[in-house]
């Protein structure tokens, strides 16, 4: 134990609370001595928080313990969609949020932004185009999902 210790020099130091359930770590680096406080914790709604010390400056975020989970039904990554002009191309997304609901869906290709799961999109000419689905929960947390898809 002492040899990993001497060879990372970092010692890691975890606290639980029995009454509050908060989880406090402590990460120290063993060379010079710094201790760079790391909080994660759950509160009363079960949201889940990690909190940092950087430079005297308290840095939040929150994470989502079960993220949502963007699946694209038409067009997936990778594909090589055959034309023979430009026409509409009917683009879908699944969205499944197992905490709660979302406050916003949305698909962004070409510079057009759609609300909503289903985008009925023309591309503007042949070649390769990056399709985003973006979502954001209850809770405010932003979830994006990349494709890549080719209009031949």
């Amino acid at each position: 134990m002492t040899n990993l210790l001497m060879r990372n020099k970092y010692l890691l130091i975890i606290l639980i609370s029995i009454t509050t359930g908060i989880l406090v770590v402590l990460l120290t680096n063993l060379k010079n001595n710094n201790l760079s406080p790391y909080f994660k914790y759950l509160d009363h709604m079960q949201n889940y928080f990690e909190t940092r010390i950087i430079n005297n400056t308290y840095k939040n975020k929150q994470i989502a313990l079960n993220p949502i989970k963007i699946k694209f039904l038409f067009p997936i990554d990778g594909d090589e969609i055959k034309l023979k002009s430009l026409s509409p191309i009917n683009i879908n997304i699944m969205v499944i949020d197992k905490n709660g609901s979302t406050d916003s869906i949305s698909i962004k290709v070409d510079g057009n932004i759609y609300t909503g799961t289903n985008a009925l999109w023309t591309p503007a000419k042949f070649g390769s185009y990056k399709i985003s689905a973006n979502v954001i929960d209850n809770n405010g947390i932003l979830n994006k999902k990349d494709i890549f898809i080719n209009i031949l």
